[in-house]
């Protein structure tokens, strides 16, 4: 691996030379025709890396799940990441984690496989497979902090204890929805139901703003409704990019 200026450039240089007596290296890249000189500390190469074996473990970046990864090498200073499609990419190491499944304990593994038994019954189209069931056989790991995992282990569910005073309400609500919304923030799982016209969605708006806003966490909002994830999408994008909260 060639770091330059402590980017990873290993692809993209086609020649290495040294002048010795300028102190300088010269890197000839495969898209120029000229080399261009560099001071020595600003070139690192880094040679004999060690094959990270995933013994079931998950690649998370930055908190983000890596899926399918083919390859991991540890160079020390950097961590490369080999997917099967030939991408990769290159990371330091404190952005990079490694999860165990939190689904390999036998009594987890018996729960899980009498939910997938029982998800191919969920249709309402006996001529149709189960959209449960898809969901289920792509099911193949299992983050030890997700309520899933905690259900599968037969854990509490994790409260948190935010601070009250950085609770923000962007959108309008009345003080049932605020006590909905402050028992989503102090709750891993949380069911939030109603009537139409009841504030569901002013709550869940609100619950997104101090996620995004506050938090500095990421949201995928996911339902049936085609129509439900449209009135959210346009809100999370606006949040970041405006910052709502200063």
């Amino acid at each position: 691996m060639v770091l330059v200026k402590g980017e990873d450039k290993t692809e993209e240089i086609s020649n290495i030379d040294y002048d010795l007596k300028k102190e300088k290296v010269k890197i000839t890249y495969r898209r120029a025709s000229i080399s261009y000189p560099y001071n020595q500390n600003d070139v690192v190469i880094i040679n004999k890396p060690k094959v990270i074996k995933l013994d079931g473990q998950a690649v998370y970046v930055d908190g983000i799940p890596v899926y399918e990864p083919r390859l991991i090498l540890d160079f020390g200073e950097r961590i490369r990441i080999i997917q099967y499609n030939g991408k990769f990419c290159t990371v330091r190491p404190q952005s990079f984690l490694l999860v165990k499944d939190g689904a390999v304990n036998q009594g987890a593994q018996q729960i899980l496989t009498y939910l997938r038994d029982i998800s191919q019954y969920t249709s309402d189209n006996p001529e149709e497979e189960a959209f449960l069931k898809q969901e289920m056989e792509q099911l193949t790991f299992v983050h030890p902090e997700s309520v899933l995992g905690r259900y599968l282990n037969r854990q509490s569910i994790e409260t948190r204890t935010p601070d009250s005073n950085s609770i923000i309400f962007p959108f309008r609500f009345n003080l049932s929805q605020k006590a909905a919304l402050e028992n989503a923030l102090t709750s891993s799982i949380s069911i939030i139901e109603g009537p139409p016209g009841t504030g569901k969605t002013q709550t869940i708006l609100n619950l997104i703003a101090n996620l995004v806003a506050v938090q500095g966490k990421s949201v995928a909002v996911v339902s049936n409704n085609n129509e439900a994830v449209n009135a959210y999408g346009p809100t999370v994008l606006l949040l970041k990019q405006k910052r709502l909260y200063t």
